[in-house]
């Protein structure tokens, strides 16, 4: 009797583990901010990557999960993973450099203002624009 009690607490179980490993591209720990989602399972969790990059979520339902990984100066990750088992699934990840964006912004006058340099480089000199013709000298 024991012992169909404990097959059927196993049986149950239906849950699993996923082991994450986050670093950066010299393969150095990587701390980061990290989400996982299961739309199937209707779960959600965010939590701290800490700064051994590792991570341990255990007592997942079976199904299929969102992995989302964020970490500044890094390119966001995210991709699909299974928990099929009770076998711990191990995500290694290697978080790429954020590309460098630049904005450049130029104008000729002391307050920004782009209808001004638009009406300044015409050449109007109507009543509108006598004030940014002054400020374009």
């Amino acid at each position: 009797m024991l012992s169909l009690t404990a097959l059927g607490a196993y049986a149950q179980r239906s849950r699993g583990e996923l082991h994450i490993e986050v670093r950066d591209p010299q393969g150095a720990a990587l701390a980061a901010a990290a989400e996982l989602i299961s739309e199937a399972n209707q779960f959600r969790q965010a939590f701290p990557v800490g700064m051994d990059g590792r991570y341990v979520l255990q007592d997942l339902p079976f199904g299929p999960y969102r992995l989302n990984l964020a970490a500044e100066g890094f390119a966001p990750w995210t991709e699909l993973v299974e928990i099929r088992s009770e076998v711990p699934v191990r995500i290694a990840v290697t978080l790429g450099l954020a590309p460098v964006t630049t904005q450049v912004r130029v104008s000729n006058f002391r307050d920004g203002s782009m209808k001004r340099t638009a009406c300044c480089i015409r050449g109007d000199r109507n009543t509108t624009c006598n004030s940014c013709w002054t400020d374009c000298r």
